[in-house]
């Protein structure tokens, strides 16, 4: 899988999905009950692949940012927009891993792109054994926090 297809435009790093990490992994049979699908509904290969979750196709971040063929929102003249602007000040009614976005964006405008993937590669794994985890995984399966 094409690493760069796991940066979300927004910001976010795809490979701590739990569903990207399902498909990967070959484990959709344990979350498809988490978010009420088949097992064969949970496949996604990340934002910018073409075979993205249900959910995530419908992403209004995901289509502007691919109409406007900007490698990430913040490469928009319009950043930030309004549905950043939400998101920024949004309280708790948002996923925790949505509101690493903004800060993600500035990450990736600080140190690049190809930097940024490879701290968020990084940060998503285990320190003891490597797997990589998902963002709200609260230990490794290898059973250490």
């Amino acid at each position: 899988m094409n690493d760069e297809a796991l940066d979300g435009y927004c910001g976010l790093w795809c490979g701590a999905c739990e569903i990207v990490k399902a498909e990967r992994n070959g484990t959709q049979d344990g979350i498809a009950g988490i978010f009420g699908v088949e097992p064969s509904e949970i496949h996604c290969r990340g934002c910018r692949s073409e075979d993205v979750f249900a959910g995530c196709s419908r992403c209004p971040m995901r289509a502007c940012a691919s109409t406007r063929e900007v490698e990430f929102c913040s490469d928009c003249p319009d950043f930030p927009c309004g549905e950043y602007h939400r998101i920024a000040s949004s309280d708790d009614s948002l996923p925790p891993h949505f509101r690493t976005t903004i800060r993600n964006l500035g990450e990736i405008r600080e140190k690049g792109a190809s930097e940024w993937r490879r701290l968020q590669a990084g940060r998503w794994a285990c320190p003891s054994c490597g797997r990589p985890f998902s963002w709200y995984a609260e230990e490794c399966s290898c059973g250490q926090d």
